[in-house]
């Protein structure tokens, strides 16, 4: 009768032997492909899971591959916003600047690399520069140490190139490097309005000035004011890359109180939405309503009748909490994008009420 058992114990240690060496090169080949870079199970959920693409980003700082100069080290750059902070996990703000990935490759594939990164100012000695801290405008983080991706993220305007590098401990004589720029950005948008008060003659008293910290003005509602537009003064950041903007403006008054004032009136009250370039003078006492182009609109016959009762609408029914009228700008560049929206308020506390009738008791005398 044959004896199977010697060969079955043979085919099975030779089995399991196979079965090991093959494991052996799979884990081999895994780590020296993490190790290396070349391949890195991160990736496989960084793309649904922690970047999402950016085509619109509106932050000023930028990095190109056409500004990426390789010896021996290719260099891939994405433009990414992590909502989570990908070497540490930890939220990231969405007010930050903007955030690039840089990934760094060998040849041949499957090389053994330990990547070395940096990053420093491109003329340390620059006017800019000088004094200034690198980090303090942008940083560099690498994923892990010795990892072929790191991850760029901006800090603040600046007006001196970044360059980053990226070696290997295995061969210092390879790199490659590029350069971050910064693109030249509005953080502020200064509207002046000269406030002009009529009275006998035109002369002017103070402007009214919109900045980003002063975006609300209340006007006095006593005299009768115009606003007059004077002068904007775009404020711009550090920038090396310049940029060109295009305004767009509209200005919108207060449909509720144009209705509120009709009904009063008795007379069709127009609020006037409009192209502020088109715009020169904004009146906005009761007086300066009939057949005017500025926040409300009206035709009367009866000038002083409607005024009257236009006045004792306003003093009665807004106050400074009421918005009379908004101004929206929009400034286009080729990198950002910058609004800000200005708006007024009247304040007729001070107004009195102006009389719309007259009568005489008793009617009639005998004597």
């Amino acid at each position: 009768m044959p004896n199977y058992s010697k060969k079955n114990s043979k085919s099975y240690i030779v089995g399991v032997v196979a079965l090991l060496v093959a494991l052996a090169l799979v884990f081999t080949y895994v780590f020296t492909s993490i190790g290396t870079g070349s391949w890195n199970p991160v990736d496989w959920v960084k793309d649904d899971q922690q970047v999402e693409e950016l085509p619109d980003a509106n932050g000023g700082t930028v990095v190109d591959e056409g500004n990426v100069t390789t010896n021996g080290v290719g260099l891939k750059i994405r433009k990414v916003s992590a909502m989570n902070d990908m070497v540490t996990g930890d939220p990231v703000s969405q007010d930050l600047e903007d955030t690039y990935e840089l990934t760094a490759s060998v040849e041949p594939a499957g090389a053994k690399a330990t990547y070395v990164w940096s990053i420093a100012w491109k003329d340390e000695a620059s006017e800019f520069a000088t004094g200034k801290t690198v980090t303090d405008y942008a940083t560099l983080t690498p994923t892990a140490d010795g990892a072929a991706t790191a991850i760029l993220q901006g800090l603040s305007d600046f007006g001196e190139q970044i360059l980053v590098t990226v070696s290997t401990q295995e061969n210092e004589s390879i790199s490659a490097t590029c350069t971050v720029d910064y693109a030249k950005r509005i953080v502020d948008y200064k509207v002046t309005y000269k406030q002009a008060t009529i009275s006998g003659s035109p002369f002017y008293g103070d402007p009214v000035v919109y900045t980003k910290d002063n975006t609300h003005v209340v006007l006095d509602g006593s005299k009768y004011f115009d606003l007059e537009f004077s002068k904007v003064e775009p404020v711009y950041s550090n920038y090396t890359i310049d940029d060109t903007f295009t305004e767009t403006s509209s200005f919108t008054a207060n449909s509720d109180i144009a209705e509120g004032l009709s009904g009063a009136t008795g007379v069709t009250v127009t609020a006037n939405n409009k192209d502020t370039a088109t715009m020169s003078i904004l009146s906005y006492n009761a007086y300066s309503i009939l057949n005017n182009s500025g926040v409300f609109t009206a035709k009367s016959s009866n000038a002083m009748a409607f005024a009257s009762a236009a006045n004792n609408y306003l003093v009665n029914n807004v106050t400074t909490n009421d918005i009379m009228g908004t101004f929206n700008f929009t400034l286009t560049g080729t990198y950002s994008t910058y609004t800000c929206t200005y708006t007024f308020a009247v304040n007729y506390s001070g107004v009195d009420i102006l009389p719309t009738a007259i009568t005489v008791n008793p009617g009639s005398i005998i004597l």
